[in-house]
């Protein structure tokens, strides 16, 4: 469009305290570096890419307010997201999925990586291009950057916030901007994070630029789908009604997400009314199908492991879910079983095929 996306990016500003801001022209930014070429399964692509992704998110954070180590790893962390780009546009985030536990300390940039494979996830479905893709993960992954430079314990503590406390976190996204800008690198892509960093969790204040309601959306949902410290987490299903019913958001990005993910994400875990227990593997793509997702069996209807978790279609099965069930009373995450190798054939024996 040739209509500026940045109606709203000083308003925004103002809002986290810069005042005085003006928008200068200034030339084209580089174009996004190319992927290499993949040698690897999809599925052991998608594991490496997003455990790199967190790890690399996490030392990026350590690096700020250090000059000599930010651009380097602003530079691998800018690669790493062309990958997990591309493992979201082809669909093998679902070796992985997006209901997973993110435990202590960890939970920061676990979160930061699920909400950019979410909102990755949507935007590839509604169609936007390559490089829009590129920008919309960036984005969604220093959206909350501000909070890795409050003071320590801050973002982890587990009672009530004081009043100093509050005003200290409000000022968080002065903080993300103030790092943003360092990266040097002044192009439209860079305004579009620093806008979502000002307005992503601000539903109150009028129309948003579309990447921060879609990544307003997903972090809500990996919220919602996440044990905290002062609440347990809703179990997927329960998370995703919950997401339908949010009048504060977009009700077109509302119904991507779900038609993106189906009402079982990937990762959820559940009982089939044939007793079998499976974990889900990704959605049928189709808006009759959101409560039949292909899924993949861990136990058969007799309680016997299947430690291949071969794959079942439930649009194409007399089988059926029945509930949801938490990650403890199946023994574990479900990145082991979604990772493991598909094997073509192997789910005739998992339950009963529909005619």
């Amino acid at each position: 469009s040739s209509e500026s996306p940045f109606a709203h990016l000083v308003a925004a500003l103002k809002r986290c305290g810069f005042d005085g801001v003006e928008l200068l022209a200034g030339p084209p930014g580089s174009p996004p570096a190319r992927t290499q070429a993949r040698r690897v399964e999809p599925r052991v692509f998608a594991v490496r890419t997003i455990a790199k992704a967190t790890v690399l998110l996490g030392q990026y954070v350590e690096s700020l307010g250090t000059p000599s180590k930010q651009p380097y790893y602003q530079l691998k962390l800018q690669r790493v997201l062309h990958d997990l780009v591309t493992v979201c546009a082809e669909g093998a985030w679902k070796h992985v999925g997006v209901v997973n536990n993110k435990p202590g300390e960890k939970y920061v940039f676990e979160h930061g990586v699920n909400v950019a494979v979410i909102a990755l996830v949507v935007g590839a479905r509604i169609g936007l291009r390559r490089s829009r893709l590129a920008e919309l993960g960036m984005a969604a992954l220093l959206r909350d950057i501000g909070k890795a430079l409050l003071p320590g314990g801050l973002i982890h503590k587990s009672g009530r916030f004081t009043t100093e406390e509050r005003e200290e976190l409000k000022r968080s996204p002065a903080h993300g901007v103030r790092a943003i800008l360092q990266e040097g690198q002044y192009n439209e892509a860079l305004l579009r994070r620093i806008l979502v960093v000002c307005e992503h969790r601000d539903p109150d204040e009028g129309a948003r630029h579309p990447f921060s309601e879609l990544i307003g959306l997903a972090e809500r949902l990996d919220a919602l789908m996440s044990p905290r410290r002062y609440r347990t987490a809703l179990l997927p299903d329960d998370a995703m009604r919950a997401i339908a019913g949010l009048a504060e958001f977009d009700a077109d990005f509302r119904r991507a997400l779900l038609w993106s993910l189906g009402l079982y994400p990937s990762g959820t875990f559940v009982e089939l009314a044939s007793g079998a227990i499976a974990v889900s593997f990704h959605p049928n793509f189709n808006p009759s199908c959101l409560r039949t997702p292909v899924v993949r069996i861990l136990r058969d209807a007799e309680g016997r492991e299947c430690p291949k978790a071969p794959v079942l279609d439930l649009a194409r099965s007399s089988d059926r879910i029945v509930r949801c069930l938490p990650p403890s009373a199946v023994g574990g995450g479900a990145p082991r079983f979604l990772a493991k190798p598909v094997e073509p054939g192997a789910a005739a024996q998992a339950a009963p095929s529909s005619p």
